[in-house]
């Protein structure tokens, strides 16, 4: 995976929820020594440094945007005419990807900092999942009819997670992760059948 041919800066990365995209931007900016916006829009901090670097002009840096949040601020419309390396990112396994969202929404755990985690079910809730179905699969859709040529395109199968960061483990999930699995599905079939 690294390094990239032909790379050029700054890297956007258009990915989706529960793709790996937080450690994948980690080990790029960390590879690359680079500062890393991963998902700018939820830290006001990050934005504005983020806006500090195309004033300046700078193009050490890359950033991470998922499709549903473009039209919240201007500045990524800006990112998606720049002249950068562009990544898709994306998940092939998309009841995993779902069922993954909705333990770290249920959870408010969206990364595990210890191996060790307690036992834990959660309860089904359709209503919520057929929500989160609808986010996941509407990025997905996004991430291939936005209007961007993408100079590298790849998924959280192919990913090397044997490289590892002790702030980017992936979550345990809950006892009855087959049951929600088997839920996502039934709801994954009603939306084909739309």
């Amino acid at each position: 995976m690294l390094p990239f041919e032909s790379v050029k800066f700054p890297i956007i990365v258009f990915a989706n929820y529960r793709t790996g995209s937080s450690w994948f931007c980690h080990r790029i900016s960390q590879y690359y020594g680079i500062k890393d916006f991963k998902e700018p829009i939820r830290k006001p901090d990050k934005m504005a440094q983020l806006e500090d670097s195309l004033k300046s002009n700078e193009n050490d840096f890359l950033v991470k945007i998922i499709p549903n949040q473009i039209p919240e601020h201007p500045i990524y419309q800006k990112l998606m005419e720049l002249d950068s390396f562009k990544i898709k990112l994306t998940r092939r396994d998309t009841v995993a990807q779902l069922a993954s969202y909705y333990t770290a929404w249920k959870t408010d755990r969206w990364a595990q900092r210890t191996e060790c985690v307690p036992k834990y079910s959660l309860g089904i809730d359709t209503e919520f999942m057929e929500m989160l179905t609808g986010i996941i699969l509407q990025n997905n859709h996004q991430l291939n009819s936005l209007p961007i040529i993408y100079d590298y395109v790849c998924d959280y199968e192919s990913l090397e997670f044997s490289v590892s960061f002790a702030n980017f483990q992936k979550i345990t999930p809950p006892d009855n992760i087959n049951e929600i699995k088997n839920r996502f599905e039934d709801i994954l079939l009603k939306y084909h059948q739309k």
